[in-house]
């Protein structure tokens, strides 16, 4: 059963939820739950907040490191003035 704390009560919506979003939000946590994730990772604090209510572990996306090296690769390649040289 997905809880989010305010189902048991007429709750109204922040001025950032919508009725959609917070249908969403409780569809990805169902979908997180029946695939038993070992975590979600999300930019959404508040899709983050209801997961972590019903047991999911929550990774927020500025909390993921940085890998050790540039994920920009360096490009070796002429320009056509060097190549006409």
């Amino acid at each position: 059963m997905i809880e989010d704390g305010d189902s048991k009560r007429n709750k109204k919506l922040t001025p950032g939820e919508t009725k959609a979003k917070v249908k969403f939000d409780r569809q990805v946590i169902a979908i997180a739950k029946a695939n038993r994730v070992q975590a979600m990772y999300t930019g959404d604090t508040t899709l983050a907040k209801h997961a972590t209510e019903n047991g999911i572990n929550v990774v927020l996306t500025w909390e993921v490191p940085l890998p050790a090296t540039s994920p920009q690769l360096e490009l070796d390649y002429e320009t056509e003035a060097q190549r006409s040289r």
